[in-house]
């Protein structure tokens, strides 16, 4: 069963409460929570935005999976609402991204918790690429971790749902550090599997309502899909999201490095669906990040798709010609959001205006999504557009 993915057509989030409920009841291991069950819910808070602009998971799915929750006997008291967002992580940071985001106001209703401690610990794992992690310390402490992502497109790695929003249990800049140690995306992706295996979510339900295409995670363009689905495995759920964006899978990095450690096939098998079926179908017009279209699908590993032995030489100026953050000076409000949370300190204000340093840029596009005002913009040469 855990290979099953459940999906389901919804008109809007005045249902969400009530599909909740339902993928609740079709997936097996919502059995085991009862009143002393420590419950986490993780939704996707990326950043400072309404419900409407479709960055973030819409409150009324997290309403949905707290009132599930309690149905099946949890105490209010021993679920927790959590995530950090890419920059600083701290009580009062986390207090306004709640309150933005609608959360807030939906666990005061439901008399749930939200996390603002923003405390955390080291833990140490066996990875492939990633031998410890700074985990959110509650995560540590759950018996039951329900992961309730956004339905998005990523500028880096293509796409952003069930697999990707578990990054958000380290810690605001931390995650920052993350990407200077793995500039790469092979690896990155390595290091999300990783993170996956050690701290494994028990399901997962993706707000596909109101989903993003094009620039995302932050800065695309919000998209009625209208479905929710769910699952106990991550990157089934992904595979299965890739085919709806007509995102070749193989090219989302920690989907790639799932399936070499024979964690999930290279793409989805609709046998494995238990819904509509055609709600799989590629949506039409769907819309990629730059980053990801033009010729071969292209994006920012362009080494990959020239011949082998030219490939080295290539490599050597990758870094020049591949996809890059470029700041709009005209939309910028010089706020500091993307110099706070870059990791090799490649952006300065200058008279009040973020400037990149491209030298020092290693194509990460954390700034990209921490951006308030879409600002920061994917370039790239017209060789990616052929």
């Amino acid at each position: 069963m855990k290979e099953k993915v459940y999906i389901k057509k919804v008109n809007g989030y005045q249902d969400a409460v009530e599909v909740v409920e339902d993928m609740f009841c079709q997936l097996e291991s919502t059995k085991q929570i009862n009143e002393n069950t420590k419950i986490i819910l993780k939704p996707n808070l990326l950043a400072k935005h309404i419900p409407e602009h479709a960055v973030t998971t819409h409150p009324e799915i997290l309403r949905g999976a707290i009132k599930a929750c309690l149905s099946r006997g949890a105490k209010r008291e021993n679920i927790l609402v959590l995530d950090s967002a890419g920059g600083i992580y701290n009580s009062g940071q986390m207090k306004s991204l709640y309150q933005v985001c609608g959360l807030t106001k939906v666990c005061n209703e439901e008399g749930v918790a939200l996390y603002t401690l923003c405390q955390s610990t080291t833990i140490d794992i066996d990875g492939q690429v990633a031998k410890q992690f700074d985990i959110i310390n509650p995560v540590l402490q759950a018996d039951y971790i329900i992961n309730l992502p956004k339905m998005k497109t990523h500028v880096m790695t293509g796409m952003s749902a069930a697999c990707k929003n578990m990054f958000g249990i380290i810690p605001g800049l931390k995650k920052s550090e993350w990407h200077m140690r793995f500039p790469d995306k092979e690896r990155f992706g390595h290091m999300i599997v990783d993170l996956l295996e050690a701290i494994p979510p028990n399901i997962a339900i993706v707000d596909g309502i109101l989903a993003m295409e094009g620039d995302g995670p932050a800065g695309g363009n919000p998209r009625n899909v209208g479905i929710v689905m769910a699952s106990e495995n991550m990157y089934q759920l992904d595979l299965a999201i890739a085919g709806m964006m007509n995102l070749n899978a193989m090219r989302v990095p920690y989907l790639k490095a799932a399936n070499s450690r024979n964690l999930c096939s290279e793409s989805f098998d609709k046998k494995d669906i238990v819904g509509d079926e055609t709600l799989l179908e590629p949506i039409s017009n769907w819309k990629l990040p730059e980053s990801y279209t033009g010729k071969n699908n292209a994006n920012t590993d362009f080494a990959a798709f020239v011949p082998s032995f030219i490939r080295p030489i290539v490599k050597k100026i990758e870094h020049t010609i591949a996809p890059h953050p470029v700041i709009d000076k005209k939309r910028c409000i010089g706020c500091g959001k993307c110099k706070e949370i870059c990791s090799k300190d490649a952006i300065i204000i200058k008279d009040k205006k973020a400037k990149i340093i491209r030298k020092q840029c290693i194509h990460c596009f954390c700034c990209h999504e921490v951006c308030p005002v879409k600002a920061i913009e994917v370039k790239k040469l017209e060789i990616f557009k052929l």
